[in-house]
Parts: structure tokens; C-alpha cells; sequence
């Protein structure tokens, strides 16, 4: 099935651009186009396609409150966002914070775009370590981050950690020997346990919980001796 995708830019042009671009390319598919993130908010949650890439180049006022509010009506909408490059790291991480799944720099060739909205769909969330790190001490600085990973069994943290890895839900059940039904149980539960909408927000809160304990000796259950009997990938 092809990745379907709505584009919100206020650049006509680079919106028409890529418009194109995902139409041509194999497996993508562009089923949407807008103008502001305004525009997205008045179809209340009903965005069409399951992954949209909102251009924050022009960064208009009010954007991160209307992610977060699109987060809301579309939880399991994947949001990517674009900005001018990498360097663009306190805004980055803002978004991420807001919900956004991914982001995209338009310095980077378009080559590199279509790998990484690939992997995004997969669940995963390629940061540069830059970026990693402003990230971890920005969920550190403003969530409970580091409790709540701490509240977490040590069969969440097997699954976590199996997540953490790429793992998707078949593999991780025929690790632990358990039913994907039930995988899927236990990362309902923890989305609730860490106050979160998705797994890319998931992975940045466990991320950010181990590396407290890691940095002040705290000594929580581990699952090494499981991971390291994992099959690799």
C-alpha cells in the first residue's frame, strides 16, 4: 500500500514541487494539499492520507498550538515537519514535543526525503545527535519523564527496549513468547503510563528516563540478558 500524504506549506511553489514528487515516486501517493495549518484544523481531525508534511519554513504564528491541537483530533495521523535545515534545533524539538513524529530539512537533497518518511511510517524517529541531545535535556527540563519510566514493569521495559530496536510487534511476541494481541496490550498501557500519543513520543520519554537513571546510578530492572538472546534484524 503506498504512503498517503497531505502537504501544508504556504510556498506554492514548493508545495506544487512536492506535490509532484510524491505522485511519481514509487509507493507514495499525495492525496492533499493546504495552505496553513488552518486550514488542516477546520476538517476537525478528518485530514485525509495517514501522514502530513507541515512546512514550518515560514513558521507561522500559532503553529505549535495548532499541532497539538491536530494531535488531539488526529492521534494517529503522522505528522513530519519541514524546516530550513538541521540547525533549526530548538524548533525541532518543539515540534517533536507537540506530537510531530519526524522532521525533514529542505537543506537536505530530496533524495534523502523519501527514506526518512519511510522509516517514520515504520515508527521510527531519525534525529542527528545534535538534535538527540537538545531533545533529551528539553524532556528532562519539562516532563516527569524520568518517574514514570520508573514506574514501568520490567516486561514494559522488555517491550520498550524491543521498540527502542525496531522491532516490530510480530518479532517482539515471538521473543518474549507472547501473542501480538497481547504486545499490543502492553503499548496501549504504556502510551498511558508515559502520557503519550504515539511511539515516537514513547521512544523520546524512555529515552529520556534511562538516561537519568543511567546518570544517576539508579538501579532499575534491565533486560539485557533477554535482548541479548533477541535475534537480530
Amino acid at each position: 500500500m503506498p504512503i498517503t500524504v497531505t502537504i501544508v506549506s504556504d510556498d506554492p511553489a514548493w508545495r506544487a514541487d512536492w506535490v509532484r514528487r510524491l505522485n511519481q515516486a514509487r509507493g507514495f501517493h499525495c492525496v492533499g494539499n493546504y495552505g496553513s495549518s488552518r486550514d488542516i484544523l477546520r476538517l476537525r481531525g478528518q485530514v485525509p492520507g495517514e501522514m502530513l508534511l507541515l512546512d514550518l519554513s515560514g513558521a507561522e504564528a500559532g503553529w505549535d498550538e495548532a499541532l497539538a491541537l491536530l494531535k488531539r483530533q488526529a492521534p494517529a495521523l503522522q505528522v513530519v515537519v519541514v524546516v530550513p535545515d538541521n540547525r533549526e534545533t530548538s524548533l525541532i524539538v518543539e515540534a517533536l514535543a507537540k506530537g510531530a513524529s519526524g522532521y525533514l530539512a529542505k537543506a537536505d537533497a530530496p533524495g534523502c526525503w523519501l527514506p526518512l518518511l519511510e522509516e517514520v511510517r515504520k515508527g521510527s524517529t531519525p534525529v542527528s545527535g545534535e538534535v538527540a541531545r537538545c531533545l533529551v535535556a528539553f524532556l528532562q527540563k519539562h516532563t516527569a519523564a524520568r518517574a514514570r519510566v520508573g514506574g514501568l514493569s520490567l516486561r514494559e521495559r522488555e517491550i520498550m527496549d524491543l521498540l527502542a530496536r525496531g522491532y516490530p510487534y510480530k518479532q517482539i511476541a515471538d521473543c518474549l513468547r507472547i501473542s501480538i494481541n497481547t504486545v499490543r496490550t502492553y503499548v496501549r498501557r504504556l502510551y498511558g503510563k508515559l502520557r503519550v500519543p504515539c511511539r515516537a513520543q514513547a521512544m523520546l520519554k524512555y529515552q529520556a528516563g534511562r538516561l537519568w537513571e543511567a546518570e544517576n546510578d539508579y538501579e532499575a530492572p534491565r533486560p539485557e540478558r533477554l535482548l541479548a538472546a533477541a535475534p537480530s534484524r
